[in-house]
């Protein structure tokens, strides 16, 4: 019975182990969404500008208007810059979805994890409990026969 007693105390630091490692699971996922929500936002807005931006190059264009080689090349360099940034925040965005489905993943091993320890749990449980009513079904019979009862046959 000891060596039961010994389990159940060890099954009980796993599944409190494992619970905290579903609860740390569970805030990495919640980073992982709002760092996902935030990479959005932020990939928006520079397409917004990029837009802006390019719109404002293809008035230009568009009017016919000769600028001095200067400002087309001010007006080109913004616009890379504005394309790159735009290339920067795809990257950081999908940085934020594949941190996401990492946490994901590692969440839905953690709750698996504290289901098996807490079968494992239960079952310990059920074996001791099991284990000590045929103890103490021994030792009625026992008590019993001492006093001269009948084998029950």
């Amino acid at each position: 019975m000891h060596d039961e007693q010994k389990t159940l105390r060890q099954i009980n630091a796993a599944v409190r182990l494992r619970t905290m490692q579903r609860e740390k699971s569970e805030l990495q996922l919640r980073s992982a969404l709002q760092k996902t929500h935030i990479a959005e936002q932020s990939l928006q807005t520079e397409i917004k500008c990029y837009r802006h931006t390019l719109i404002q190059h293809q008035q230009f264009i568009g009017l016919g208007e000769m600028l001095d080689p200067a400002m087309q090349e001010q007006r080109l360099l913004a616009l890379s810059a504005s394309r790159q940034t735009v290339a920067s925040r795809q990257q950081l965005l999908d940085d934020a979805h594949r941190l996401f489905r990492e946490a994901k993943a590692t969440l839905v091993s953690a709750k698996v994890s504290v289901d098996v320890a807490d079968k494992a749990k239960q079952r310990v449980t059920s074996e001791i409990v099991y284990q000590s009513q045929a103890k103490e079904l021994i030792d009625i019979f026992d008590a019993q026969y001492r006093e001269g009862g009948s084998l029950g046959i």
